[in-house]
């Protein structure tokens, strides 16, 4: 199956002739322009020969994770076309601020697909020992007129990679939404918890160095940054909050002044154990809430 389809790339990627000199910022130039001029052939022909160059990731990723979280290769093929069609959606590469090329935001882009597959394994495995990892994958309702729907925070929430100043939408808007619920519920910690999640800072940056051999027999050398939820610093937040903290969740959220002060106190007087025991059955809870909606 995977030799049929790296067959097909190849025949698709030869229409553009000498498809192996071009760089990747050429190749994903390409791309883009063939999705916006909607040219479905040159969007096969350029999307191939970027799949091509980026074919050694295919075993790469299913040697390493792959047999992990039980995918077939073919999954990980299906992984490197989602990654190049993230990276075209942000084009992180055209904005000269960024300071990436179009390699950089692919094999980002990949990354943070198999950081998401793992924190997914991760919740399914119901483990007591769980430390929540990439929590802005954690699953949420969205209602809009639509429909509610089942989505994320990251699927709410602008991208941060590929955006300069954090600004918030509609999308923003919905997890406001969602933690507004929470405190109508009488969930005021959870829905603290879920305010610093979404818009404080609670996360870090790996730098994943690593080196393998391409299909031509070249080594090649590749740094990946890994954004990942980092509890630790959710937690040191909770132990911080202030008067300005309180003066910023009453003016975004509609919640009486003695409840939130009740509750500020109670997170004040937790030790830390005892805050990430809030963590645990927070993010427990979101994705119950999660489960139950695709059920009903």
């Amino acid at each position: 199956m995977i030799k049929d389809i790296k067959k097909d790339c190849v025949f698709y990627a030869s229409r553009l002739g000498d498809y192996q000199s071009m760089s990747p910022d050429q190749l994903m130039n390409g791309y883009i322009e063939a999705l916006d001029a909607d040219d479905k052939v040159k969007q096969s022909e350029y999307l191939a020969a970027v799949v091509l160059r980026y074919w050694y990731t295919i075993g790469k990723k299913f040697l390493k994770d792959g047999k992990a979280l039980k995918l077939e290769i073919e999954d990980c093929y299906g992984n490197l076309v989602e990654a190049i069609n993230l990276a075209a959606k942000y084009r992180g590469w055209l904005k000269p601020e960024k300071k990436v090329n179009a390699q950089t935001c692919i094999l980002q882009a990949l990354n943070t697909i198999y950081v998401r597959a793992y924190y997914i394994a991760n919740l399914d495995k119901n483990s007591t020992n769980y430390k929540p990892q990439l929590s802005f994958d954690t699953s949420f309702l969205s209602c809009t007129g639509d429909g509610t729907h089942l989505v994320t925070l990251k699927d709410m929430l602008e991208d941060e990679q590929y955006t300069e100043d954090r600004h918030y939408d509609d999308s923003a808007d919905n997890v406001k939404d969602y933690i507004q619920r929470m405190i109508n519920s009488g969930k005021i910690v959870e829905a603290i918890i879920l305010d610093q999640i979404a818009f404080g800072d609670t996360t870090r940056v790996k730098i994943i160095k690593s080196s393998f051999i391409n299909e031509n027999g070249e080594k090649v050398r590749v740094s990946e940054k890994q954004s990942e939820f980092w509890a630790h610093k959710l937690v040191k937040n909770l132990t911080e909050l202030d008067e300005d903290y309180k003066s910023y969740f009453i003016d975004t959220y509609k919640i009486g002044i003695e409840p939130l002060n009740a509750t500020l106190s109670k997170i004040g007087k937790a030790n830390n154990q005892k805050l990430y025991r809030y963590l645990r059955a927070c993010l427990a809870n979101c994705q119950k809430t999660a489960k139950k909606a695709l059920l009903d």
